[in-house]
């Protein structure tokens, strides 16, 4: 036992401390990304308003998603999904609160064949993200067709993770 603990003390001093590593933030977007353009008109009229990367995004529950309430905006009403793969609205705010039903069902799934116009939505993933919540990630799987629900922790759950284990370990040290 005591030699997995300092296994992971070990581990966690190459991780840069209790944050973890270090990130670097660019603009450079390669193509096969997939990028969600989010516009306020039904039908994807007029000027994107929103470009995301979920590739690169992030919520408190959930990895490979954008959860609007987390950032505190509004009118997102019309997507349209550049580069490969399926995307996915949630109606609720899955990616930052608890509820017992995401609302796949209401946001629905599209890829880059056309315009999404669901009227709004809280969260928008990838088919393949993850979430944190069980019954979310089932929900999803069902909503995608695949065999599988992703499970799995977010980054403020394993920083949490980090900083009780970077404590225990300098108490052992």
């Amino acid at each position: 036992m005591l030699r997995l603990l300092l296994g992971l003390c070990f581990w966690l001093a190459l991780a840069d401390g209790p944050d973890g590593p270090a990130t670097t933030t660019t603009s450079t977007t390669s193509y096969s990304d997939p990028i969600v353009l989010v516009y306020a008109e039904h039908g994807c009229v007029g000027p994107a308003v929103y470009e995301i990367n979920l590739a690169h995004q992030r919520a408190a529950k959930c990895s490979t998603c954008f959860d609007r309430c987390e950032r505190n905006l509004e009118g997102l009403i019309s997507y349209r999904l550049i580069g490969s793969g399926r995307a996915a609205i949630a109606w609720n705010c899955v990616g930052m609160s608890d509820y017992n039903n995401a609302g796949f069902e209401r946001g629905g799934i599209f890829d880059s064949s056309g315009c999404h116009s669901p009227g709004g939505g809280g969260t928008v993933v990838l088919c393949s993200s993850s979430f944190e919540k069980a019954s979310t990630a089932v929900e999803l799987a069902e909503m995608c067709n695949l065999t599988f629900p992703n499970i799995g922790v977010s980054l403020s759950c394993f920083k949490r993770l980090s900083v009780a284990l970077l404590a225990l370990c300098m108490n052992i040290v």
